[in-house]
């Protein structure tokens, strides 16, 4: 009961702040000044104060109504009142906590900061000596008018004041030269101004009425997370808005320019392979972006570097050790990385995050390239597993070589130097991952037999460079300065490679079993004709069956070149991985079929064991049965344990493409099953025989009279069924003949398939033959707008074209094939799709059919519809048959996007009018 009390009273408490406080606005008053609260042209509030209460309410959800005033004594009055609710942000003094409420965390700072013109040449920052007896303009009533004097005490100086009404009076004294300097607060700040002191520094807070109890706990709770989250909030706050000094010209105090002047030149130590850092051209010159940061401090401050290079980095440390050099060109920001080399550090120019760097991301890591003498070195060796190998190397680049050519399962470099090494084509397919946790800040090194004075000249010279010409002198350092060749293409765009060579190889070898079928047959005149026949079907075979997977290629790659999501573009880069072995497969077979038909290839029979070889054509097998739903078994018949002789290559090929049918024609939950029997001939022979059966959909008569013959298929085969080549059973047949066999087709439609094999061979006699040698098979598991409707019944061609049209803001709705696409049209409300994409060549009803059949229904859109045929079928006959049947317009595969928009649009708009 007790614990039921305390989590209601905990409720109750915690309820104010989530829910009601959520709904409540907060009034905010506003007074403009610049950087702290300003009105943009758009009506819209930035500054310092907006950014920090957007910050506080990501923690209590408050809204704000930011009540505008003329002045700030107004907003305290109003505050006073109860007529706004913050207020913000001032000193907490003991009078104003009377009037206010204060939170116990502060929401910043605020200094006394005394400020030059920013093209004033004469005083440095915190040159006291120069600062002795220039004028100073104070605002009448400023509260820090006072700690002037203290610090002119502090300091050792005096200075002349005059006392202005308000800051503008005081900047346009400073503008006509009556005073030299002026007395602001850090919030006051402008990029007009160059700060030459800063004192008096003072927490500031926000401020709430008196006994606005839910305010003030919304502003502690809220600021208390801030601080925890966000330690360095304040000060990236403060440095956002309020510090101006990145960019600004250096001016030196007079000890800085007399030792400059008695010290004119600087010796630089440089590594002159470290890129894109610093490293030395072909003409010997030092390059890289330190480099040219260094160049930078040169050009503001008038010194002078004379450069001198190493090409190690751990010689680097070791030579500047020797005291003969004054800087070092770049070096990491860690006190005790530089106390170890011996020099002083400046405040850092750069950060940069590491990116650890593989030949393969999911390999287990067990060799380690590291460069020599790097602080990144050292850094990993600490957090790496202690069973890991290291190898060094003495350059960023050699370790790269050694990821590349597998030497080692991964190096680190940071973000820069990736970026300049994916421009290598030679690194593009190496993979690379941030290494959370893992950054690197530099400087400049200066060495500590130095003057003091010199690491103020090189800081200020530093303070000089702004973020935009630092991100120049990033930019420009990039780029590797190499042309590029044509096989660079085989690493900045791999995919396009492999389908070109892809594409040219398929042509070539196209060509040249033409050639080779031409010249056979051109032996024999009698068939001449007979000969120029079979040749003009080959080619339309091929014509075809190169259109489709080349469409997919194309789609598919200019998908992943604009997807920036890896997922996606993971996905689009398998389908072409698959596309292509499709080709693969369709060269292989016909340079099979050609062999073959020529009578040139040869068996070479070995001895191997049964359960071997059913072993074997499992292992190939079950992966792909798995993926489809399949139960795939395997059975031998016969205890015959003695080896036989075979080519086992060409006996593989055989029931490979005999189990590969007969998945790809069964229903997923069919049953494909592969059967061996053996029975024993006279003379040391044996009949094996070799049986496969499917559940699957079966052949007609009529195809079982031709199914052997090259490229022939049965075209009303059901629609989720894959593509072939036409070419597999013909080898099947071949290969059987050539081994003596026999092969025997039974089948109906809807009643599955069985194929018997039957191959006479010799026993092997050997009696202490062990079995043949192992094979391991080692395979990759690959684990609005208008409504249109597509149909296609190739999955990748649909998947591309879907993708293509959802891009550009079209709903898509898929049939597979023409006999499912007539009937969602007919389903459909009227007018339900704006135009139908249709596909040619298609299972059950094509296109052709399928759009006679839509055109003839008795419904209003029937003929409106706009109907754009989408082929393989390229000559002017096919186009001509398309518009014939209905269509108004024809695409020719592979289809070009902007091709496809222009003719949708142009085709929807003449059908609307």
């Amino acid at each position: 009961m007790m614990i039921l009390i305390s989590i209601t009273l905990f409720i109750c408490y915690i309820l104010p702040i989530s829910g009601e406080e959520k709904q409540k606005k907060i009034r905010v008053g506003f007074y403009e000044s610049p950087y702290f609260q300003n009105i943009e042209k758009d009506g819209s509030i930035s500054g310092y104060s907006y950014d920090y209460l957007q910050a506080i309410s990501q923690y209590t959800g408050w809204e704000y109504e930011f009540v505008k005033t003329t002045t700030y004594s107004e907003c305290l009055e109003l505050l006073k009142n109860g007529e706004i609710d913050i207020v913000g942000v001032m000193l907490k003094t003991p009078e104003r906590e009377e009037m206010f409420d204060f939170p116990d965390l502060s929401s910043g700072v605020c200094m006394s900061i005394l400020v030059t013109g920013k093209q004033n040449r004469t005083l440095a920052y915190e040159d006291y000596a120069a600062f002795n007896g220039i004028t100073v303009g104070l605002q009448k009533g400023f509260v820090r008018n006072e700690g002037l004097q203290d610090y002119c005490k502090k300091k050792n100086f005096t200075v002349n004041t005059i006392v202005y009404d308000n800051q503008k009076e005081m900047l346009d004294a400073m503008s006509r030269g009556e005073v030299d300097a002026m007395l602001i607060r850090s919030n006051q700040n402008s990029p007009e101004y160059r700060a030459i002191a800063k004192f008096d520094t003072n927490d500031v807070y926000y401020a709430t009425t008196k006994g606005n109890k839910k305010v003030l706990d919304g502003l502690n709770y809220s600021l208390e997370k801030i601080k925890i989250t966000s330690p360095n909030f304040d000060n990236d706050l403060y440095n956002k808005y309020f510090d101006f000094s990145s960019g600004q010209m250096a001016v030196l105090s007079k000890e800085e320019s007399a030792y400059l002047a008695e010290h004119p030149t600087m010796q630089v130590l440089y590594d002159s392979v470290w890129e894109p850092y610093e490293f030395t051209q072909k003409d010997g010159t030092p390059h890289g972006i330190a480099i040219d940061v260094l160049e930078k401090v040169s050009e503001a401050v008038g010194i002078n570097f004379q450069y001198t290079s190493v090409d190690k980095q751990k010689t680097k440390t070791e030579l500047f050790s020797s005291g003969e050099y004054d800087v070092l060109s770049s070096i990491t920001y860690c006190y005790q990385w530089a106390d170890k080399n011996d020099v002083y550090i400046t405040q850092p120019y750069l950060s940069v995050d590491y990116l650890g760097v593989y030949k393969d991301i999911k390999k287990t890591i067990h060799r380690v390239a590291l460069p020599k003498g790097f602080y990144i070195s050292e850094i990993v060796q600490k957090v790496l597993p202690r069973e890991a190998v290291i190898d060094t190397y003495d350059t960023v680049e050699e370790c790269m070589e050694a990821v590349k050519d597998g030497l080692a399962d991964c190096t680190y470099v940071n973000t820069y130097e990736a970026e300049y090494y994916l421009t290598i084509p030679k690194y593009r397919l190496l993979q690379f991952r941030t290494v959370q946790g893992l950054s690197q800040q530099l400087s400049v090194g200066i060495s500590k037999n130095t003057d003091p004075l010199l690491y103020s000249i090189i800081s200020k010279g530093l303070a000089t460079i702004s973020q935009e010409e630092l991100r120049e002198i990033i930019r420009t350092h990039l780029n590797h300065p190499q042309q590029s060749s044509f096989f660079d293409m085989m690493y900045t765009n791999p995919v396009h490679f492999v389908s070109l060579l892809t594409i040219i190889g398929f042509i070539l070898t196209a060509f040249l079993i033409v050639y080779v079928l031409y010249k056979h047959k051109n032996r024999e005149n009698e068939i001449l004709q007979i000969t120029n026949k079979a040749k003009s079907e080959f080619l339309s075979h091929v014509s075809h069956d190169m259109r489709t997977p080349i469409n997919a290629i194309i789609g598919l790659s200019s998908l992943g070149l604009s997807c920036e999501d890896l997922e996606k573009s993971r996905g689009y880069h398998e389908n072409i991985n698959q596309t292509s072995h499709y080709l693969l497969r369709l060269i292989n077979d016909t340079l099979d079929m050609s062999v073959l038909e020529n009578n040139k290839m040869r068996l070479h029979p070995k001895p191997c064991y049964f359960s071997d070889f059913l072993n074997e054509i499992e292992i190939i097998i079950r992966e792909r049965a798995m993926e489809k739903g399949i139960h795939f078994q395997t059975q031998m018949n016969t205890d015959y344990k003695q080896a036989v002789m075979f080519d086992e290559l060409r006996l593989q090929q055989i029931f490979i493409n005999l189990i590969n049918n007969a998945i790809k024609f069964t229903s997923p939950g069919g049953n494909v099953s592969f059967i061996i029997e053996a029975t024993d001939l006279e003379e040391n022979r044996i009949m094996v025989l070799f049986i496969i059966r499917d559940t699957g959909i079966g052949m007609s008569a009529e195809f079982q009279k031709r199914m052997f013959e090259p490229f022939e298929q049965e075209e009303d085969r059901i629609p989720f069924l894959e593509s072939g080549t036409g070419l597999g059973l013909a080898i099947v047949r071949q290969l059987v003949d050539l081994m003596g066999g026999t092969i025997q087709c039974n089948s109906q439609p809807g009643g599955g398939t069985e194929f018997i094999v039957k191959i006479e061979t010799k026993r092997w006699e050997a009696a202490s033959e062990l079995h043949c040698q192992e094979k391991v098979s080692q395979r990759e598991s690959f684990s609005g707008g208008k409504r249109i409707l597509l149909c296609e019944d190739h999955p990748v061609n649909a998947q591309i074209v879907i993708a293509l049209l959802q891009k550009r803001g079209f709903i898509v709705e898929h049939g597979e094939n023409g006999q499912v696409a007539t009937n969602l049209f007919k389903n459909s409300p009227i007018g339900y799709y704006d135009a139908i994409l249709m596909d040619v060549r298609m299972p059950l009803l094509n296109g052709l059919e399928a759009v006679a059949i839509i055109r003839s229904l008795e419904r209003e859109d029937a003929i409106k519809v706009p109907i754009i045929a989408m082929s393989a079928n390229a000559f002017q006959e096919d186009i001509n048959l398309s518009l014939e049947v209905g269509m108004d317009a024809h695409l020719s595969k592979p289809v070009d996007a902007m091709e496809l928009f222009d003719t949708l649009e142009e085709v929807m708009k003449m059908k609307s009018s």
